[in-house]
């Protein structure tokens, strides 16, 4: 479940913390992948109910701390978990990932229960029904708008040939 997402999460997007690429970029993570809604409004996720309620509770993280400096962290420590073929529990999960990301537990856990953690999964379904082009698989990543399609391993070289010219981030780039 959520393999692909999990390992450019931990393999893509982790490095460009670690080198500092990410300050020359707006990261936008939309917690829905190719999930969908049901005649009866309810999220119906690619990989099952578990996908559906990760989905919502980084809906909730994102929301409460929409800076990626703090968000990222969360959402590393989730998708190790998924990497690691670990076991997860949603509420042991949250509150690991929590303390780890320096989140306050209760209050994500109240976002997740309730009403907000549904509106977020709505607003995410709309964000991606909305994306030009439209998304066809997951990852679905773009660089200034323009998707990256098959070739989302090589972010780093896209970012590096934008910022390039108007940064000093020649020796983080390859």
């Amino acid at each position: 479940m959520r393999i692909f997402c999990a390992n450019f999460t931990i393999s893509r997007l982790q490095p460009l913390f670690k080198n500092k690429l990410i300050n020359h970029v707006q990261l936008s993570v939309i917690p829905w992948g190719n999930a969908r809604i049901d005649s009866d409004g309810k999220a119906i996720c690619q990989h099952g109910p578990l996908e559906c309620e990760l989905n919502k509770l980084l809906s909730c993280a994102s929301a409460q701390h929409p800076m990626q400096d703090d968000f990222f962290p969360f959402l590393a420590c989730m998708e190790d978990a998924v990497m690691a073929g670990k076991k997860v529990e949603v509420h042991e999960l949250a509150h690991e990932c929590a303390v780890h990301a320096g989140m306050v537990t209760d209050k994500l856990m109240a976002c997740y229960e309730g009403p907000l953690g549904a509106t977020l999964q709505q607003l995410a379904a709309q964000r991606t029904a909305s994306l030009k082009p439209p998304h066809r698989w997951v990852p679905w990543v773009t660089v200034n708008g323009i998707p990256l399609l098959d070739d989302v391993d090589n972010i780093q070289r896209y970012i590096c040939t934008i910022i390039y010219q108007t940064a000093t981030v020649r020796d983080r780039c390859p």
